[in-house]
């Protein structure tokens, strides 16, 4: 999965979707999901940054509660004029991480070579919009990202085939 978290697509699969293909199909097996950073800076100006968050909040062992905190919070911060930080650090307290080694992480841009590697990954696979969903190297339809019952179909012909 390519995303973007300023994109309200990529929100709605990590909100909606996401969370029913972990219960559904990662739980049994069947799935294993790797999700890439796909910053679209030339419309998002602080996707880049909010992945470094993320990414910072993992060192502490909360990635996804910060992932998905984004997402959630996602009109709170993404119109904000200048890097949203303060948000990033409040987040970062609000999930019981040590503020001060969080904030060390991103203001030194420590994951900025590891983000800056998946927006490559993904140009080099021709990935133009996010989410962009790759199933067994194979693309998965745009119009089928979105819809759970028609993507965990698509899965479920591939774990058989």
């Amino acid at each position: 999965v390519f995303s973007d978290f300023q994109c309200p697509y990529c929100a709605r699969f990590s909100l909606e979707v996401k969370p029913r293909l972990v219960s559904d199909l990662v739980s049994t097996g069947k799935l294993y999901i790797t999700l890439y950073d796909f910053p679209m800076t030339n419309i998002h100006k602080h996707a880049t940054v909010a992945a470094m968050a993320a990414r910072c909040a993992g060192d502490q062992d909360k990635y996804w509660e910060y992932h998905d905190l984004l997402f959630t919070r996602l009109s709170e911060w993404s119109a904000r004029p200048d890097a949203p930080l303060d948000d990033f650090d409040r987040y970062a307290v609000e999930l019981g991480l040590n503020r001060a080694t969080f904030s060390r992480c991103l203001e030194g841009k420590q994951y900025a070579e590891v983000v800056d590697a998946n927006r490559r990954f993904g140009e080099e696979l021709r990935v133009t919009g996010t989410p962009t969903v790759f199933l067994n190297g194979r693309r998965v339809p745009g119009n089928v990202v979105l819809n759970y019952e028609a993507l965990a179909n698509l899965i479920e012909e591939e774990v058989g085939a």
